[in-house]
């Protein structure tokens, strides 16, 4: 069966979409040192072989190459115990990631780390034999959510998601885009359940935290050019001086709608 991952930035929703496709039949490995059944599988593997890496706030990578290749080869033997290769070259890595898509069919990945490196995503769309969903929020809802959840600043944040998003465009052929806020006024649920191959017609999502940024009058930043106009590209307005307007904006036949 084919594996699925979901590409975002972090507070974007998918964990969420994680647990509707789960509902679904999609399975997790059961072992991971990260939150929220995340692997990094493929961050480490670039950090294994040597590729670039990005410098990201709020988060430990990147990684030197011996810490990626502990953790890299640790998750594959708690997962797959006697049948775990050795990951320090790409056809070890490669194989592993099968196995354990083969293991834990239908398998489901949502590390949002990865949307951040191009060379993780390089990775990948050669060799991750997996369906892709990227999942889009509008910046200032996923900012809001990481300065209350981690204190994350949002004039600092914002460049991860302007990096992750700027990525997500490059890779749109190759993947479903959806977009958080059209799944939970409950659009498209079986439109992502029929590319992911899972059954069913409802992810579960609720539409409770919209706009809970909108009522908050301690929460503040001042978005860049960039922010703006990739947060356009995927259908949000912003207007440069307030962040207080939203409309959709429409015009991007590349766009997956739902």
């Amino acid at each position: 069966m084919p594996c699925c991952m979901i590409l975002s930035d972090k507070s974007c929703g998918s964990t969420a979409l994680l647990k509707g496709l789960i509902r679904a039949g999609g399975r997790t490995t059961p072992w991971t040192r990260h939150n929220e059944h995340e692997t990094l599988f493929w961050c480490k593997a670039a950090a294994v072989l040597g590729l670039p890496q990005v410098n990201m706030e709020y988060s430990e990578l990147p990684l030197d190459r011996d810490r990626a290749l502990v953790d890299l080869q640790t998750f594959c033997d708690k997962n797959l115990g006697p049948d775990s290769v050795p990951i320090g070259d790409l056809e070890g890595i490669c194989e592993a990631w099968r196995r354990i898509s083969h293991r834990y069919s239908y398998f489901v990945e949502k590390s949002p780390h990865h949307l951040q490196y191009d060379s993780a995503l390089d990775l990948i769309a050669k060799h991750a034999d997996a369906k892709l969903i990227g999942l889009v929020r509008d910046p200032r809802a996923s900012l809001y959510s990481s300065w209350k959840r981690w204190s994350a600043d949002p004039n600092v944040a914002q460049q991860a998601w302007v990096r992750a998003y700027s990525n997500l465009l490059k890779l749109h052929s190759s993947m479903l885009v959806v977009r958080y806020e059209d799944l939970a006024e409950g659009h498209g649920h079986d439109q992502v359940l029929g590319w992911a191959e899972l059954p069913g017609s409802d992810l579960g999502f609720h539409s409770q935290s919209l706009e809970r940024w909108r009522s908050d009058p301690e929460f503040r930043f001042s978005p860049s050019k960039d922010l703006l106009f990739i947060a356009k590209a995927f259908g949000y307005w912003i207007e440069e001086d307030a962040c207080e307007s939203r409309q959709q904006v429409t015009g991007f036949p590349w766009m997956k709608s739902v």
